[in-house]
């Protein structure tokens, strides 16, 4: 058993099967062109922009839709990133200049300007960072055609464990499917950790190295209250997880249980209760996040993930 600790950012406890992604995104040689192909590798360039503007105005819509304006705003902001005229022109300045090929010059311009965030002592600027890699991400799809294993296709509950989720993957996941997740890199104010806190997804970033150590289908637990990830649990701590898990699956149920009672006092006096309620499904809905942990089977099998 080895336990990794972390930054909480979105509460509750999950245990299952952990599903490992590659820490390596992109293989991006240093190719050059010559001088006769720098237009049509502008051109190239140009179309791959479009095509990645396109995709984040899809992913804002889909947000919107799905969490509500305010999440969604923040694939606003990617779009405007791909649109900033500067960096665009840096790349096209170092595919005319340099010879550099697009994927190579996109790379080098995207890649300093998130590690000069990186650099910046400051929580807010350097978890920026991720969003200028999930923009650079979009672009390099287009150029090269690569796709890293889709999320949104999972046939099993898995808890995912990755170097980092950026906000669009993190933005995609479904819940029933996805019970956790854990990172080595991120930050409490990236838009990472805020997206699984508006999906109640269980998850701990900001671990350090890990992914190495850990093979597809091991059990794992998040703990997403404390900060902690453990790999491969032995009995005594998998048994107090587990019983962690049944003492909120039992006061999820008394709760479902007085949802429809009146707000009343035992003298008859009638309260009225309000509540924010972020989300039309609500959490104790049938078709809301706690319908999925309701539902899992037990940990006894080791394979399905399931979460508190």
């Amino acid at each position: 058993m080895e336990i990794k600790r972390g930054i909480a950012v979105s509460p509750r406890v999950a245990i299952g099967p952990a599903l490992v992604l590659d820490t390596e995104w992109f293989r991006i040689p240093q190719r050059f062109i010559t001088p006769d192909q720098q237009d049509a590798e502008v051109q190239r360039l140009q179309r791959a922009l479009r095509a990645a503007a396109q995709e984040v105005e899809e992913n804002q819509r889909a947000v919107t839709d799905k969490l509500g304006r305010q999440y969604g705003a923040i694939f606003g902001a990617h779009a405007q990133l791909i649109e900033d005229p500067t960096l665009t022109a840096e790349v096209e300045a170092l595919i005319r200049r340099q010879g550099f090929a697009a994927e190579y010059a996109v790379s080098r311009v995207w890649r300093d300007r998130a590690k000069m965030l990186e650099s910046i002592n400051d929580g807010r600027f350097s978890s920026k960072a991720a969003d200028l890699f999930d923009v650079e991400k979009a672009i390099l799809r287009n150029l090269l055609g690569h796709r890293r294993e889709q999320l949104k296709h999972l046939r099993q509950p898995v808890i995912v464990l990755a170097h980092d989720l950026t906000p669009s993957e993190t933005a995609a996941l479904d819940p029933r499917m996805v019970h956790a997740f854990a990172t080595e890199a991120g930050g409490r104010a990236s838009h990472t950790a805020i997206m699984a806190g508006a999906l109640e997804i269980p998850a701990v970033v900001g671990l350090g190295k890990f992914v190495t150590d850990v093979s597809g289908g091991d059990l794992v637990i998040v703990d997403g209250n404390r900060g902690v990830l453990i790999l491969n649990p032995d009995e005594e701590t998998l048994e107090r997880y587990e019983q962690t898990r049944q003492s909120f699956h039992t006061f999820t149920t008394r709760l479902v249980e007085l949802r429809d009672l009146p707000a009343e006092t035992r003298d008859g006096f009638r309260i009225q209760l309000l509540g924010n309620i972020e989300f039309p499904q609500g959490y104790f809905s049938p078709s809301g996040p706690c319908a999925a942990y309701c539902h899992s089977s037990s940990v006894g099998s080791r394979l399905p993930a399931h979460r508190a």
